[in-house]
């Protein structure tokens, strides 16, 4: 009685074990098949993470830095001249601190100068060109930047927009590390005038000495600049001494290498012992200025800081300076790149079915407000020092194609208001002009299109063609594409291509049927471009409840609100805990079309809700955006959950469940 009736226990459980697993694997297989094309343009973690180009001082270290950064397999990946780009699998930097070693290495280049009698290695045109061929190579274009010495102002140089070439044309800058870099001079120079470092030091990073003095032209200029809002620095000052006012790498007081707030907000300032570089050989710099301890003289370096600058380790050579740059580097970039810069275009249809009514309104009209709207929701959150840059072209069409406003200033939003109307639709012409209005945007901005339509497309290219050509193109390019179908006059088959739009490069079709709706869907397009979205949620009318928006940490930068509505503007609120937040502590703006922004810099730790009053409307919708010291490109905040190796897990699980329970059934059926 008990045997039989465990054997059919036994049985009964193997059933449901198989029956269970077989339904987590159908599922795992739906959701793996069924998943969005927009996958198959995800990076890998690896690729995800920024490169690391090293830039060596041409002081001699070049070698050095092959030695203790990459690895002896060196490979060249390019050259110019003298200068040369080199990188390295598994470069060994990366093995210098614990703990972390399930991260993989970042792709590791160094730019530098194999001839040691070179008279200049290292430039800001040399930079710029060693970082577009790390993008070149197939490495992600994204990039910090480790420089030493004076080749640190060179790379400031580039990074600030001071060069011939500009990095705000590339976006590829997300982090940048500074050892033993005079920020603001050698004040040690005007001490020691004499010595022949100083011109050693200046002509092989390409400068004049008269450039690293305090105060002058060059510094002035850099330190009258700010460094990409999205750069994250790292400053490694040497320790070594006190050569009578301030400590120093032998060559820089500590004060001379720290870089001032103006310049940029997200620095963080560690020290080393460590010197600008060993091969240089300071002390023999330093030996006619020594006296002995007894025997000082005024101004006079002290003769056993001297002997000791050589029998430090460099920069480059040193552990705990490898360690800093990787512990630095996990802290932000592990996980992905940030982005640099959002660029966007907007195809708006103008043909002859946009003078027709929806709703009450003229479909042409309905389609400047909406666009309009995308543009003062760009430009209010431009004035956040914190936001990444920004560019849109806005491009009309019908059987031709203009590019009617590049910019989101009032100039541009009043050349959106005198929009015109023409004749057919050719979608392939809007979208061959707005792929082509994104190629002059930075290399490394996140592209986005956004394309309006009314009615199917009936002129140019067949919809086959247009999916097989331009939209082939931009998935291939990265460049998401939204789509809108204002109205009712589209066919099963007009959606269906929008759609496929969509799909095949990772962008969303909306569907909107009046005036605000085709609002609510440009901004919001326009929020999930930025991939932060907090909130995303249509109110009812008159005063409402507070509605939750989310909580922020102190790794929150900004807290940024649209409101619209359907008829008088809506009175807004920011509550933060339940109690209403000071309305002097943020920017809150309001169109002439009711669309209300608001801007609160770096608010305070604690959960934060809306809430609306007022105003004689029937519909409202709420968008929030949290902009956060971290933001990845490839994490919008709308990306649904990948639970496919949770299935997987649970359907292992349950089948070795199955498994052994049918063993189990079998050896006491056999035992029977």
């Amino acid at each position: 009685m008990f045997q039989g009736s465990g054997n059919k226990f036994a049985k009964g459980v193997s059933l449901v074990g198989s029956f269970l697993a077989a339904i987590l694997l159908v599922a795992l297989m739906v959701i793996c098949v069924g998943a969005r094309p927009a996958c198959a343009h995800a990076q890998t973690t690896q690729d995800a993470q920024p490169s690391v180009l090293l830039i060596d001082a041409s002081l001699g270290d070049f070698q050095s830095f092959q030695l203790h950064w990459l690895n002896e397999s060196t490979v060249e990946v390019a050259r110019n001249g003298s200068v040369v780009l080199l990188s390295a699998d598994n470069p060994l930097w990366w093995g210098s601190a614990d703990g972390q070693e399930s991260t993989p290495a970042p792709a590791t280049f160094l730019l530098g100068c194999d001839d040691a009698n070179a008279p200049v290695a290292v430039t800001s045109e040399n930079i710029a060109w060693a970082l577009q061929k790390v993008a070149e190579s197939g490495a992600q274009a994204k990039s910090v930047v480790v420089s030493v010495g004076c080749s640190g102002l060179q790379a400031r140089q580039f990074a600030e927009d001071l060069s011939s070439t500009k990095q705000s044309a590339y976006a590829n800058l997300v982090g940048m590390v500074f050892c033993g870099t005079p920020q603001n001079g050698f004040s040690v120079s005007a001490a020691y005038p004499k010595v022949a470092l100083w011109n050693d030091v200046a002509n092989k990073s390409g400068l004049e000495p008269s450039y690293l003095l305090p105060g002058s032209e060059m510094l002035n200029s850099l330190n009258g600049t700010r460094l990409p809002s999205v750069v994250k620095v790292l400053e490694v000052a040497g320790n070594i001494g006190d050569m009578g006012f301030g400590v120093t790498d032998g060559v820089s007081v500590e004060a001379d290498m720290t870089l001032s707030p103006t310049v940029s907000g997200n620095v963080t300032h560690t020290q080393s012992r460590a010197t600008l570089s060993q091969a240089v050989g300071l002390s023999k710099y330093w030996h006619p200025y020594a006296v002995s301890e007894d025997n000082q003289g005024s101004g006079a370096v002290d003769a056993g800081i001297a002997e000791r600058l050589s029998a430090m380790e460099s920069y480059v050579s040193s552990p705990d300076v490898r360690e800093k740059v990787k512990n630095f580097y996990l802290s932000w970039f592990s996980d992905g790149s940030p982005v640099t810069a959002v660029s966007s275009a907007l195809a708006i249809d103008v043909s002859g079915s946009m003078l027709e009514r929806l709703d009450g309104v003229v479909k042409i009209d309905a389609a400047k407000s909406a666009a309009a709207g995308y543009l003062q929701a760009m430009n209010a959150r431009l004035s956040n020092e914190h936001a990444v840059p920004a560019d849109v072209s806005v491009v009309t069409f019908d059987t031709a194609a203009s590019v009617v406003a590049k910019g989101c200033d009032t100039g541009s939003q009043a050349a959106v208001r005198n929009i015109r109307t023409g004749g057919d639709t050719d979608i392939n012409l809007a979208l061959t002009t707005a792929l082509r209005e994104l190629q002059g945007s930075p290399l490394c901005s996140s592209k986005h299109i956004l394309l309006l339509s009314d009615g199917a497309n009936t002129a140019g290219l067949t919809t086959g063609e247009i999916l097989s050509g331009v939209v082939a193109q931009a998935a291939a390019e990265g460049i998401a594409i939204d789509t809108v179908a204002l109205g009712d006059g589209f066919t099963e088959s007009d959606i269906a291509f929008l759609q496929e739009i969509s799909d095949a490069t990772g962008g969303t079709l909306y569907e909107s049927t009046d005036e605000f709706g085709l609002r609510r869907d440009f901004l919001r397009s326009y929020y999930s471009s930025l991939g932060l979205s907090m909130l995303d949620q249509e109110l009812p009318s008159g005063s409402v409840d507070a509605v939750p928006v989310g909580a922020m940490d102190n790794t929150a930068t900004s807290l940024e609100l649209g409101v619209i509505t359907d008829g008088a503007t809506a009175l807004v609120h920011v509550l933060k805990d339940g109690e209403e937040v000071d309305a002097s502590l943020y920017d809150l703006r309001v169109s002439d079309d009711g669309l209300v922004t608001v801007l609160l810099e770096n608010p305070a730790v604690g959960n934060y809700s809306v809430r609306l009053d007022g105003g004689d409307y029937s519909r409202a919708h709420v968008f929030a955006v949290g902009q956060l010291d971290r933001v990845n490109v490839d994490k919008t905040a709308g990306e649904a959950q990948d639970y496919s190796l949770l299935l997987l897990i649970a359907a292992a699980v349950v089948m070795v469940g199955a498994i052994a329970a049918t063993v189990v059934f079998g050896l006491r059926k056999k035992k029977a």
